[in-house]
């Protein structure tokens, strides 16, 4: 299990634009988290388990390129539904202005002011 578990954590860790998948046991109904979201809120999580999901895998853009770390085996068919769902979801993150997040208002803080550098 160590090794499944590290999968998960390494793509999540290198993505900068990642979603933890959820599904229900057959398969047929998906929820993706945004991993910036973590943790998620505990509505959250109570939606999940009244759905009855369970974790499915991690997916992420590393280096410009679609990745998955699965804890499931799903097919093709499936496999290209959450894709284009994961690609639904990076398209709205990135068209939300910048003024809107938090997290950008944060990093810009952290920035070294270069005037002050000389």
């Amino acid at each position: 299990m160590d090794r499944q578990r590290d999968k998960f954590e390494a793509l999540a860790a290198e993505a900068p634009l990642g979603a933890v998948i959820f599904g229900n046991a057959q398969l047929t109904d998906f929820d993706l988290i945004d991993l910036s979201a973590a943790p998620i809120s505990p509505d959250k999580a109570a939606a999940i388990q009244a759905g009855n999901m369970y974790f499915v895998g991690v997916v992420g853009l590393v280096d410009g390129k679609f990745r998955t770390a699965l804890a499931v085996p799903l097919d093709a068919d499936t496999t290209s539904v959450l894709a284009a769902a994961f690609v639904e979801l990076v398209a709205v993150k990135l068209t939300k202005p910048a003024s809107d997040r938090v997290d950008w208002l944060e990093e810009l803080h952290l920035l070294k002011d270069p005037r002050t550098e000389n």
